[in-house]
């Protein structure tokens, strides 16, 4: 299921278009939209059968009625999801580099962005943790950091062991633990598309952590940094050079 991050646009978008496969979820969405229109129970349960009655070839009021009303029911729980801005701080971001992989970089990085997300969007009115939490199993957030898990590698394990995140009772759920809500500091990275997450976290220099466009997998420093290596092992090579043949003289 792909993740909705703006549930008024997405509501707006059933209305015009239909449902999609994912019928729960479109039924509690659609009930905290027409709630937030000032609509009452009454009038919502009428908005929605008739929704469904236009959108799903065959609908059956009788057969669905107890498991939308319930949906109705729980949708009371929470309002409309609207997107709001991450940010994400310097040490962050230092603990991120830290890993020295980007590959693994991009995924700790997408998974505490949605943590983020979710606890600075939540609509419940329950108390919550200062930690971050994300629900969601690690092929979507390969998917949304744009890389993949390769043969015989466990990433998740690879981020637990390296103090990133932990596993909790409930299938999927994560708990980052190299960071809380306690950190207030300046954001260095504000994450405004979370349809396009990794595109705010780019390539850098391995030596002065300079952005950079990488021009192959194999490219770690920025084209200063580059030369003053070359230019540094040039020097080496020469003063190598140099010390043999004065030896041999």
């Amino acid at each position: 299921m792909d993740m909705i991050f703006d549930e008024l646009k997405y509501a707006e978008k059933l209305i015009s278009g239909g449902f999609t496969k994912f019928l729960s979820a479109d039924i509690n969405i659609l009930a905290k939209y027409f709630r937030s229109l000032g609509r009452n129970e009454s009038e919502i349960q009428s908005e929605i059968f008739k929704l469904c009655e236009d959108h799903i070839s065959g609908f059956n009021q009788i057969m669905y009625e107890e498991r939308i009303n319930k949906i109705i029911r729980s949708s009371t729980k929470s309002s409309l999801r609207r997107p709001k801005p991450v940010p994400i701080t310097k040490s962050e971001i230092e603990k991120i580099r830290e890993l020295k992989n980007y590959r693994y970089e991009k995924i700790i990085f997408t998974l505490l962005v949605l943590a983020k997300y979710y606890k600075i969007t939540s609509t419940s009115d329950k108390v919550s943790s200062d930690k971050y939490f994300i629900n969601l199993n690690f092929n979507s957030i390969f998917r949304l950091a744009h890389t993949s898990q390769k043969k015989d590698e466990n990433i998740a394990h690879i981020l637990y062991t390296g103090g990133y995140i932990i596993d909790t009772n409930k299938k999927d759920t994560y708990m980052i633990v190299f960071t809380d809500v306690t950190d207030e500091s300046d954001p260095v990275i504000v994450v405004d598309d979370m349809e396009d997450i990794i595109k705010f976290y780019q390539p850098y220099c391995s030596v002065c952590g300079t952005t950079i466009s990488k021009n192959s997998n194999r490219q770690q420093m920025c084209d200063e940094c580059w030369k003053e290596k070359r230019a540094i092992q040039n020097r080496e090579n020469f003063n190598r050079w140099y010390d043999k043949h004065k030896k041999n003289d």
